[in-house]
């Protein structure tokens, strides 16, 4: 507390705009007594506990869903649905090169990679009904820790008229976006919002051991407005896995409502509205 008090009186901002971490507590605290004034933003569906503590000093609050608002029933007035900003790269997603005939799936682990999800992803590609299915490719993004394991499981994976693309991680990620029919992810704010930001279908299996179950709280609202299909860790398997990529991709009609659902969602102006909130509390 007292090195941020220290460092905010020798900056002087006009404002703090805090994301809600635990580490951000001292340096909001500090801006309060130096009457500094203070936005929170908060990304998932479930306010955070710093959030929560937080609120009462704040001069707006920015949320990421309508459905966060009942979290903070004493703070009405300071509530304002911004949405969750993403990269402007996934504004702009091209998808006029892809052949609607190549089923693609994207599949992701979120930022340190999900083991589970690595696991399933593999055993899947070695069932019978898999050599079976219509689907083109897919691009497995494992994390650091997960990529050497799935190499080595997967090389003597093979299947006719299929491409199967491993990667440790992508720092342009929206381009495999743009290849994507269906996204495979975990369910944490950043991934969502991107997922819907493209307007993708998404089977969401959120990590069962988030702060107060933020990813199921995140994957649930989507699945609610028709944008995605929730599977929880606890009945991840390969076969339960192939079994709902089937079923979507069997069906087209489908798909397209859940892609629609998916953009609706998305706050397309989330960073003008948060910049305007900013220039408006400074």
């Amino acid at each position: 507390f007292f090195v941020s008090f220290f460092e905010l009186s020798k900056i002087k901002p006009d404002v703090i705009v805090s994301m809600g971490a635990y580490s951000s507590i001292p340096s909001v605290i500090a801006a309060w007594f130096l009457r500094i004034p203070i936005i929170l933003h908060e990304q998932n569906a479930v306010v955070g506990k710093a959030n929560k503590f937080l609120s009462r000093f704040a001069k707006k609050i920015a949320l990421s869903f309508e459905e966060s608002a009942q979290f903070l029933q004493n703070q009405q007035q300071k509530l304002v649905i911004t949405g969750n900003p993403v990269r402007e790269e996934f504004l702009f997603i091209d998808k006029s090169k892809k052949n609607p005939e190549d089923f693609t799936i994207l599949v992701l682990g979120g930022s340190q990679g999900s083991m589970a999800i690595n696991s399933a992803v593999v055993d899947m590609l070695f069932l019978e009904d898999f050599q079976k299915s219509k689907i083109k490719k897919i691009i497995h993004i494992t994390g650091y820790k997960g990529y050497r394991d799935v190499l080595g499981k997967t090389k003597l994976f093979r299947k006719n008229d299929f491409k199967y693309e491993v990667l440790p991680y992508a720092e342009k990620i929206w381009q495999y976006f743009s290849e994507a029919d269906l996204v495979i992810s975990r369910a944490g704010a950043t991934a969502i919002s991107e997922i819907i930001a493209c307007s993708l279908p998404s089977i969401l299996i959120p990590y069962p051991y988030a702060a107060e179950n933020h990813q199921q709280k995140n994957a649930e609202i989507l699945e609610k407005n028709g944008a995605a299909i929730v599977l929880l860790q606890e009945q991840l398997s390969a076969k339960a896995l192939l079994d709902i990529i089937n079923s979507l991709k069997n069906n087209a009609d489908l798909l397209r409502k859940m892609s629609v659902s998916s953009g609706l969602l998305f706050k397309k102006n989330a960073v003008k509205d948060l910049i305007q909130i900013i220039y408006g509390t400074a």
